[in-house]
């Protein structure tokens, strides 16, 4: 059976996300810590530092920088190959996130929204 995501933080749905934060992704089983993969199709980030992995936790920490003002919409393991899901997955069968045993993760979707743009202050 594929790894499945138990939690994200910041949670699904939730506004007013400041823009450097930490994306939290958790699992229901020990995962690799060097595969992982996610996708943004809204929003985006101005930068990242390496992520960190939790063994304990099954839980992966990835301190970033969001666009601000922003609808974030990440995808996990979304393949990068091919016409269908099949196609990727038949081509790289072991991209994204995927468990100790190389059992690759389903996909998962969130969505939440970064602050605006503090307004600048005149002296």
């Amino acid at each position: 059976s594929r790894p499945k995501v138990v939690s994200v933080t910041p949670t699904n749905g939730v506004a007013a996300v400041g823009g450097i934060t930490e994306l939290r992704v958790r699992f229901d089983r020990p995962m690799d810590p060097l595969s992982l993969k996610l996708n943004w199709e809204a929003g985006g980030f101005l930068d990242c530092e390496f992520p960190k992995y939790d063994p304990e936790k099954y839980e992966f920490t990835i301190p970033i920088h969001l666009a601000p003002g922003a609808l974030q919409q990440i995808v996990v393991n979304y393949p990068s190959w091919g016409e269908t899901l099949s196609e990727a997955r038949r081509e790289f069968p072991h991209e994204g996130f995927q468990s100790v045993d190389h059992h690759l993760a389903g996909l998962f979707v969130w969505r939440f929204r970064t602050q605006g743009t503090p307004p600048l202050r005149h002296k």
